[in-house]
């Protein structure tokens, strides 16, 4: 009982994860936003990928066993639209495990999510659903239109629904590197033509 206590009250710190979501880059010329609305809060998301680590993990895909391997260092992070207003992160570990963190609409660590439908736990209940096979939506349904839940809609919120780069991924399912989102997947349809996208020769995408 001692210990479950003392871990999450010095997790953060342990991990030195950032005291505050402020130094995160939020310029889109270096990261690949993308908008979710999913199971984990009834807030719309704005998830944040660093292009670079797509790029790479694109550039790798077949050296890595037809797997999503993303650099140590890669960290993405989602901004909670109001009125939630909260960020949470995830970042790469050198050991190639991840770290999660949760900041509250105030920008600081906080222990767990506030919004709706439910609070989460970092990391325990983030590492939980990351780890895990259970599949969520509105991944599970993409490219098709997800139904929408009990706490409310469900939705990828992007133009570029490829059937032939969801199938070829297989992203959510596998979630290779414990990555829930359809970055690479999104990332392909929307930039055929990128050199780490048209290396792959993806079967019927345009």
């Amino acid at each position: 009982d001692e210990l479950t206590a003392v871990a999450p009250a010095t997790d953060a710190a342990a991990r030195a994860v950032p005291a505050t979501p402020a130094a995160l880059a939020r310029d889109p010329a270096a990261a690949c936003p993308l908008d979710v609305s999913g199971v984990m809060t009834t807030a719309r998301r704005r998830v944040f990928m660093p292009r670079a680590a797509l790029r790479s993990a694109l550039a790798g895909y077949r050296a890595a066993g037809d797997r999503l391997v993303y650099p140590v260092g890669t960290t993405v992070w989602g901004a909670h639209a109001a009125p939630d207003g909260e960020t949470t992160l995830m970042r790469k570990r050198a050991d190639g495990v991840w770290d999660f963190a949760v900041y509250d609409r105030a920008g600081r660590l906080a222990d767990a999510t506030s919004g709706a439908p439910r609070p989460l736990r970092a990391p325990t209940q983030c590492i939980g659903c990351h780890a895990g096979s259970k599949l969520f939506e509105p991944e599970k349904s993409f490219p098709r239109e997800a139904p929408a839940g009990p706490a409310g809609p469900r939705a990828v919120h992007t133009p570029h629904r490829s059937a032939a780069a969801a199938a070829f991924f297989d992203e959510h399912a596998r979630r290779s590197d414990g990555l829930l989102g359809l970055y690479a997947t999104v990332y392909a349809a929307a930039t055929p033509q990128d050199s780490a996208v048209a290396a792959l020769a993806i079967p019927g995408l345009r």
